[in-house]
C-alpha cells in the first residue's frame, strides 16, 4: 500500500518561511499519510523559528552558508532520519489543494522504471495557463524548455518528458543513489535539468504527470528578471549545455547567446527599463558560463 510507503519531504528555505508554514499545513490537510519533513534554512538569520513553532515533527536544519537550492537540497536528504523509498522536492512558495502524493506514489509503484516524477504545476488555482506542464528539449535552442498547458497530451497516466521540475519532483531512492546527488555547481537554476540527464544516463526514466496537480507562485525569493535571476539562468543555461549538448549545437547556441540574446538583454533592461545592473547580471552570467565558472556569485545576491 502506499500509504506505507516511507517519503521524504525536503524544502530549501530562504527568507520565506511563512509560505514554508503554508506549503506544510496544506500537505498535512491534504495528504493522510506520515512524512518525515526537512527544512534546510538558507537564510542569513534564524528564519526557521515560525515553523519550528507551528510543527514540532518538521526539522529545520540549519545552513552553515547559503548552499543555494541545490547543496540545500542535498543537505536535506542528507539529515534524514528515517530510510525512505521516494524523496520530494517541494519549493517553498507551492501548496496542495488535493492529495497529489498519493496518485504519484502509486504510478512510480506500479512502473519502477520511472526515476522521477513531476505534477502539473499551476501559477494559482484559477489560472488557466500551467506553470509546468511537462518539458521539451532543443539543443539547438538552448536546451531544456517547461511547456505550459495543452502542448503536450493531457494523458490520465505519464507522459514522457526530458527533464523534471524540482518545484515539486518525486525522486525515487535508487535513481537518487545512482544519479544523486543534486550539482551545488549550479546553485540555483538549471540543476534539475542536470539531474534529469543524470537519471537518465542511468536508465530510469522522466515523466510528467498531467492529471495531478499542486500550486506555484514562482520566484516569490529570487524575483523574476531580477539581477539573481537573470544572472543564474544565463550562466547555468551555457553550463548545462557545455555539459551536456552536442557539439555543433552548443557551439551554435553559444554564437547565439553573445551575438543575439545579450544585444537583446542590453536593449530590453539598458535602453528601455534604464536598469543597467540587470543587464550587466545577464552578460555577467553568459561570461562565466562560457568560461565554466559555476557555484554561488555574491555580487549579485544584494
Amino acid at each position: 500500500m502506499v500509504s506505507q510507503i516511507n517519503v521524504l519531504v525536503v524544502y530549501v528555505n530562504f527568507r520565506a518561511s511563512k509560505d514554508v508554514v503554508r506549503s506544510i499545513s496544506s500537505l498535512k490537510t491534504h495528504i493522510p499519510r506520515s512524512l518525515e519533513i526537512v527544512v534546510v534554512d538558507n537564510s542569513p538569520e534564524d528564519d526557521g523559528a515560525e515553523i519550528r513553532d507551528c510543527f514540532s515533527d518538521v526539522r529545520v536544519v540549519r545552513a552553515p552558508e547559503n548552499l543555494g537550492f541545490a547543496g540545500g537540497c542535498n543537505l536535506g536528504v542528507a539529515s534524514a532520519k528515517t530510510a525512505w523509498k521516494y524523496l520530494l522536492l517541494l519549493n517553498p512558495d507551492t501548496y496542495c489543494q488535493a492529495d497529489f502524493l498519493s496518485p504519484l506514489l502509486s504510478l512510480a509503484e506500479a512502473e519502477s522504471d520511472w526515476g522521477i516524477l513531476s505534477p502539473k504545476i499551476n501559477n494559482s488555482p484559477n489560472d488557466e495557463a500551467a506553470w509546468y506542464a511537462g518539458s521539451k528539449l532543443n539543443w539547438w535552442r538552448g536546451g531544456p524548455k517547461q511547456l505550459n498547458e495543452g502542448q503536450l497530451s493531457e494523458t490520465k497516466g505519464i507522459v514522457g518528458v526530458p527533464f523534471a521540475s524540482g518545484c515539486c519532483s518525486l525522486i525515487r531512492h535508487s535513481a537518487w543513489q545512482q544519479a544523486g546527488p543534486i550539482d551545488s555547481a549550479f546553485f540555483l537554476y538549471f540543476e534539475d535539468a542536470d539531474l534529469s540527464e543524470r537519471v537518465k544516463q542511468q536508465g530510469s526514466k522522466i515523466g510528467y504527470v498531467p492529471g495531478v496537480a499542486i500550486i506555484h507562485e514562482e520566484s516569490k525569493t529570487t524575483g523574476y528578471q531580477s539581477p539573481l535571476y537573470l544572472y543564474y539562468f544565463s550562466r547555468n543555461r551555457l553550463l548545462f549545455l557545455r555539459r551536456w549538448a552536442p557539439t555543433p549545437a552548443k557551439l551554435f547556441y553559444f554564437w547565439f547567446h553573445f551575438l543575439v540574446k545579450i544585444p537583446g538583454a542590453w536593449v530590453v533592461f539598458g535602453l528601455l527599463r534604464k536598469d543597467l545592473r540587470r543587464s550587466l547580471a545577464f552578460t555577467q552570467g553568459a561570461i562565466d558560463g562560457l568560461l565554466g565558472r559555476s557555484g554561488p556569485n555574491w555580487k549579485w545576491h544584494g
